[in-house]
């Protein structure tokens, strides 16, 4: 029912609206982990109806350039960015000491410009970092994580989770490891955003 509600924005026993804004980053990267496979793939199918009925492609027609221009005129509300962060962005990346080590840290950012961190924001997989590619693991028990492999040794694998979980893995246990040439944050992500959430999002990640 819940995946259903995604696809049509609409919950169909009650006929009340989805609220689209209470997805999370947290709560997409959940859902497309679910462990059991049909569920999972159910749920992809879901997330992308909802992002074709939120009209949620419009960078693929609508340059990263133009939409800066739109955010460039609105004014930055550093607090409310704070809040932004905290509840989409720190599951994955740590800001003043805030968040997990999962994705690349923000701390340490070269091109803190707008117009880098909108880009980083809205096409995550242009520039993939090496230490941040992340691995699919298939263990012999069926299981299958998305990882990032930090260290490696002759037998074993240390890696951490997307929840910014660490966990020593025996290569004995591991069927197949692929590379993924995807980033962990998920395409369109930020197409979500307003304007203004974005301008917000970046205002905060620009203060030092």
């Amino acid at each position: 029912m819940f995946l259903t509600s995604l696809k049509t924005g609409v919950f169909e026993k009650t006929q009340q609206t989805f609220d689209d804004t209470s997805m999370t980053q947290q709560m997409e990267l959940s859902l497309k982990r679910l462990p059991d496979p049909e569920l999972r793939s159910l749920a992809i199918e879901a997330i992308e109806d909802r992002r074709t009925r939120l009209g949620l492609s419009r960078t693929k027609t609508e340059s990263i350039s133009k939409r800066f221009g739109n955010l460039a005129r609105l004014t930055r509300d550093a607090s409310r960015g704070r809040q932004l962060f905290e509840q989409n962005c720190q599951l994955c990346h740590r800001f003043k000491a805030v968040g997990a080590d999962v994705g690349p840290d923000l701390d340490s950012l070269n091109d803190r410009s707008g117009l880098a961190l909108l880009t980083a924001i809205l096409n995550p997989n242009e520039a993939i970092e090496q230490t941040y590619i992340a691995h699919e693991l298939l263990l012999n028990d069926g299981v299958e994580w998305t990882v990032l492999i930090t260290h490696e040794t002759p037998s074993d694998l240390h890696v951490t989770m997307t929840s910014g979980e660490k966990r020593f893995i025996d290569k004995a246990q591991v069927r197949s490891i692929k590379a993924s040439s995807q980033s962990l944050m998920p395409e369109g992500w930020g197409e979500a955003m307003s304007d203004q959430d974005l301008a917000d999002l970046i205002g905060y990640l620009q203060t030092r």
